[in-house]
């Protein structure tokens, strides 16, 4: 995996990804509609992912808080941290619509945290943002494969020659029946 040039910035993040990965997998879960996430071993890689593409700041991108730390305006907060507030918020306080929908709603309606919950869903299944990847160990774990029905390329299959076969599982239309 790529790392940022700031080891600064790269401390930050582990930290932040160690503190927050449960709250990443539960916000995953329900964007994604699934509820297996817990045990994937590739959750923190792409929470980590996700931080590194995803701006520090909610606000002024050209805040610092070092140099605007006496002016009047109150420090920005952590763009992540603007994210799980709003999924807590939403989980507790029910209604006629799924969290999903709710979420989606708020989250969409929003510029940036649009752009954090659309990279939240690629770093998923891809993987990686932009040039960013995660390390080689998290790549069996992104859900293309499932989505599409393969084995990871490259990852030893169940037998020599088992690439040449259809899949066990024949991808079908959403709603058509079958796998989901």
């Amino acid at each position: 995996m790529t790392t940022r040039a700031n080891p600064e910035d790269q401390a930050w993040i582990d930290d932040y990804a160690t503190a927050h990965l449960k709250t990443f997998i539960e916000l995953s879960q329900v964007l994604l509609a699934r509820r297996d996430l817990a045990g994937n071993r590739g959750a923190r890689a792409f929470f980590t992912l996700l931080l590194e593409a995803t701006p520090r700041w909610y606000g002024n991108p050209s805040y610092d808080p070092v140099l605007d730390a006496g002016s009047e305006a109150p420090p920005l907060p952590l763009t992540m941290n603007v994210v799980f507030e709003i999924f807590h918020r939403l989980e507790k306080e029910g209604g006629d619509l799924s969290l999903e929908e709710r979420l989606k709603r708020v989250y969409y309606s929003d510029i940036v945290l649009a752009g954090v919950i659309q990279s939240l869903l690629i770093v998923w299944y891809n993987g990686s943002i932009g040039a960013q990847q995660a390390p080689a160990d998290a790549y069996p774990h992104t859900l293309v494969w499932e989505a599409i029905a393969a084995r990871p390329a490259g990852i030893p299959g169940p037998y020599f020659g088992s690439w040449a076969y259809p899949p066990p599982m024949p991808i079908v239309k959403p709603g058509a029946g079958g796998a989901s």
